[in-house]
């Protein structure tokens, strides 16, 4: 396995080589001002359990010594994770984010990369999907069992490193916040793994890449990173003695007396959820409360975008609309090829690796066959869990060979005299029979359907998403209340 290497797509995560010690790389190629770069090692909860587990340039090594920030520079920054270490801490995973300081957005930033390597390995994931944010969530590294993970997330933040930090349970005043976007002027922190490090700044008003770093990472040779080899690395350049922290300091550190501040967590899906409601803002739509419900083209011509994670990601966006809309915040799910299979509905709360751990298929895939499905979703909401009260939103993915007009034909009509919106989803150029005829079928009593295709959803940026799924489902609820459909 030496020497191997993958890059991981958004959304998309692997489990990590054998080893006990990580190196993680967060780096840009250029940026309209400095990258502020940090690990936030989060709880059970998403919270540090406290300020000491905010890793920084002014606070470069948690409390169990599990995290590192070796190395700053004006556009990346290097950390080293003792895996064994990490195991015994009481955190869950690792997120590494990276702030804009100046102005600018991410959007301007070119090849921004977290790039870890592990025992001759080198995992890439490149950010690519950004418009204004100032804060960017790259990565996280979490425990899996006994060993560890690492997915690629790429969500953003709208006001830089102040709600990021609160997001994450770290209490960051104005003040604070300015004094962290003008950090110390050198940041080559070669530390001791004894956790001593110099935060005295030096006089120089500019950052200066520490002289060990090489200037492009990436395209140097993998790292060892065995312990001992860290250890000597880091121990040549420590200062003998541990200097006192700042005064500058960017997190408020409460009084003793005091409890930290309680925020709630903005997970990936809380960050897509709010792009799903700015949508509706822009449309000047007031907030909808409806089930959602999902169904996966499984067959065989599917396999590329599940095995990348593409169908996880798709999973996820369509996850953060549950969210927004659903009654009680869950997503139901169906997969379906020559037969089907009627997953368990999953929340916010148990979305990681839901794809990989719902799909049971297997050899039951195949070729498409939309009717048996479709017909069951129509049996779940209007025979099982009847509710003339809540409309019903379906998103179908499939990526062509549809077949079955008449049956498909039939089923959206007869659905139409139910509080059901079927929303089909295109995946690439192929043949989508009667759902590209939607807009002259016949015989309904409400226009209940609506059809558009992407080239590669992957590609698509979540605001062009919920845009186009939101396009016609707003205005069929309005209709359906005017029709007495629902209640």
């Amino acid at each position: 396995m030496a020497g191997q290497s993958m890059n991981l797509n958004q959304g998309q995560n692997t489990n990590l080589p054998p080893g006990d010690s990580l190196e993680v790389m967060i780096q840009c190629g250029a940026a309209p001002s400095a990258l502020d770069i940090s690990c936030f090692m989060v709880n059970d909860e998403g919270k540090v359990p406290s300020d000491d587990y905010f890793i920084f340039y002014n606070q470069n090594v948690d409390p169990h010594q599990s995290v590192q920030l070796v190395q700053a520079d004006e556009y990346s920054s290097r950390f080293v994770l003792d895996l064994n270490r990490l195991q015994q801490a009481p955190i869950s995973k690792c997120v590494f984010t990276a702030t804009l300081e100046g102005a600018g957005t991410f959007a301007q930033v070119r090849n921004c990369q977290a790039v870890l390597h592990m025992n001759g390995q080198q995992i890439t994931y490149e950010l690519s999907e950004v418009t204004s944010e100032t804060a960017i969530i790259l990565i996280e590294v979490y425990k899996y069992k006994e060993t560890f993970k690492v997915r690629a997330i790429g969500r953003g933040f709208f006001g830089g490193l102040q709600p990021l930090a609160e997001s994450f349970g770290v209490e960051i005043e104005g003040d604070d916040a300015a004094d962290h976007a003008q950090p110390p002027a050198s940041n080559g922190l070669n530390t001791a793994t004894t956790g001593s490090a110099d935060t005295t700044p030096p006089p120089s008003s500019n950052r200066d890449v520490a002289q060990q770093a090489p200037t492009n990472w990436q395209t140097t040779q993998p790292t060892s990173f065995g312990s001992n080899s860290v250890e000597a690395e880091a121990t040549s350049s420590a200062p003998s003695e541990s200097a006192a922290p700042t005064e500058s300091s960017s997190i408020s550190q409460p009084a003793s007396s005091e409890s930290p501040k309680l925020t709630v967590p903005l997970t990936k899906i809380d960050l897509l959820k709010k792009k799903v409601t700015l949508s509706l803002e822009k449309k000047q739509i007031a907030p909808i409360r409806a089930r959602v419900a999902v169904v996966f083209d499984a067959s065989g011509s599917m396999y590329s975008l599940y095995k990348k994670g593409i169908v996880q990601e798709a999973f996820e966006r369509v996850l953060a609309i549950a969210a927004a809309f659903d009654d009680d915040g869950e997503l139901d799910v169906w997969f379906f090829a020559k037969d089907f299979l009627r997953a368990p509905s999953v929340t916010a709360q148990n979305y990681e690796d839901y794809v990989a751990r719902a799909y049971k298929l297997g050899s039951k895939g195949g070729t498409n066959n939309e009717p048996p499905v479709m017909a069951d979703v129509i049996r779940k909401y209007t025979v099982e869990e009847p509710n003339i009260h809540l409309p019903t939103y379906i998103i179908f993915f499939s990526d062509g060979g549809v077949s079955s007009k008449s049956k498909i034909a039939r089923l959206i009509t007869d659905s139409s005299h139910h509080n059901l919106f079927w929303q089909f989803v295109g995946l690439g150029n192929a043949n989508y029979g009667v759902l590209r005829e939607l807009d002259d079928l016949q015989g309904r009593f409400i226009d209940n359907a609506d059809f558009f295709e992407l080239d590669d959803i992957s590609k698509v940026s979540d605001e062009e998403l919920y845009d186009r799924l939101l396009n016609e489902f707003p205005g069929w609820i309005e209709e359906a209340r005017r029709k007495n459909i629902l209640a």
